[in-house]
C-alpha cells in the first residue's frame, strides 16, 4: 500500500478514535446508561471515567504519531534504497555496485537525522527541521527519556511528514 495512503488512513482513524470519545463522553456525562450497557462505562465511576478519557485520548494522540513516524521512516529507508540502486549503472561499475550495496546493507543502522539530512537537498531543509522535531518527540514517547524541545500534536505530524512523502514521490 503507498504510504501516503497509509499516513492518510493513520490521520482518518485517529480522527474517528477522538470521535468515538466524544460520543461516549456525552453520553456518559448525560447518564444515558442504556447506549452504555455492555460496555465498560456502565457503572465506571465519575473519576474512573475521566482517568480513562485523558488516558485514551492521549494513548491515541501518541499511538497515532508513532504509527505515522513508522509508515514515514519505512518509506523514507525504501526511497534511499532505490535511488542507491540507480548508481548500480555508473561507471566504474565495480565501485557503484559496491556503493550502492553498502547503502543498502546499511541504511537500517543509519540514525533517522542521517537520512533525513541526505533528503535536504530535495526538500526544504524548515522541513525536514520539523520532521525531525516529530522524530525527537516519537523518541519521547516510545522510550520516555530526554524531554523534546518541541511538542507536536498529530495533525503537524500528519501534515509533516505527508508533505515530505509527497515531495518524494515526485523525485
Amino acid at each position: 500500500m503507498n504510504s501516503i495512503v497509509q499516513i492518510e488512513q493513520i490521520w482518518q482513524n485517529y480522527l474517528r478514535a477522538l470521535d468515538s470519545f466524544k460520543v461516549v463522553k456525552k453520553a456518559y456525562g448525560k447518564k444515558e446508561f442504556e447506549l452504555l450497557r455492555k460496555t465498560q462505562f456502565y457503572n465506571m465511576s465519575k473519576d474512573d471515567f475521566d482517568n480513562w478519557y485523558e488516558a485514551s485520548s492521549e494513548n491515541s494522540r501518541d499511538f497515532c504519531i508513532l504509527t505515522m513516524w513508522a509508515v514515514f521512516e519505512a518509506e523514507l529507508i525504501e526511497f534511499i534504497q532505490r535511488k542507491s540502486d540507480i548508481v548500480k549503472s555508473i561507471a566504474p561499475k565495480p565501485f557503484a555496485v559496491n556503493l550502492s550495496n553498502k547503502v543498502e546493507n546499511s541504511i537500517e543502522y543509519w540514525s533517522s537525522d542521517e537520512r533525513l539530512d541526505l533528503i535536504k537537498t530535495v526538500i526544504d531543509p524548515n522541513i525536514i527541521g520539523q520532521a525531525k522535531q516529530i522524530k525527537e518527540y516519537r523518541d519521547y514517547i516510545a522510550h520516555r527519556r530526554k524531554e523534546p524541545s518541541a511538542s507536536v500534536d498529530p495533525k503537524t505530524a500528519y501534515l509533516v511528514l505527508k508533505n515530505v512523502l509527497d515531495e518524494l514521490h515526485k523525485n
